[in-house]
């Protein structure tokens, strides 16, 4: 029992947060780093207080790494590297808390939030790619939608519909030897 949809039946954020784990492609092999200003953004502070945190001193405490989940439709085509990803597309990501020791990054025990995005039908908010927005922090408080942080980031990787895809990488690069040595 999944949370796959078909065009016009793209799943609740709440449902998303219940089965990711275990219903969608995980991408990534090992969390992925997050930049520690690109982590702030991905909250549910108001910008005003995100602008000017920004600002200040974060120190170590706010790195994060990610681990990102596609659901089976969404994760074909990305690999493909397509402009456009299709309705009912969820892409999910599980931030782990992450401290310094011995001067390397390891993560911790612990998520830190998860947050992500769920193609919607045309329409819904055409000037920003049809995606809807959620995160639920570690207590579980579920926001979603036309989430401003979101949305203001997001727009930045408006030629790969609103999608980054620095995590993606690897896995392409891989594959690509992958089919090299068949």
């Amino acid at each position: 029992m999944g949370v796959m949809a078909v065009a016009g039946d793209a799943p609740k954020a709440e449902a998303v947060l219940k089965s990711y784990q275990t219903n969608f492609v995980k991408m990534t092999e090992k969390p992925h780093m997050v930049n520690a200003a690109i982590f702030m953004l991905c909250s549910r502070m108001p910008a005003a207080n995100l602008e000017k945190m920004l600002k200040e001193d974060f120190g170590p405490h706010f790195l994060t790494n990610v681990d990102i989940f596609v659901d089976e439709k969404g994760a074909v085509e990305l690999k493909k590297e397509i402009k456009a990803l299709p309705v009912g597309t969820v892409i999910v990501k599980k931030k782990t808390k992450t401290e310094y020791f011995t001067s390397r990054l390891v993560s911790v025990e612990g998520v830190d939030g998860v947050g992500g995005m769920i193609k919607r039908e045309a329409g819904y908010d055409p000037e920003n790619g049809n995606w809807e927005y959620f995160y639920s922090d570690e207590d579980g408080n579920v926001t979603s939608g036309k989430m401003e942080n979101c949305i203001k980031c997001h727009q930045k990787a408006a030629e790969t519909d609103y999608v980054f895809g620095t995590w993606l990488k690897p896995i392409l690069k891989k594959e690509a030897g992958e089919t090299k040595k068949q």
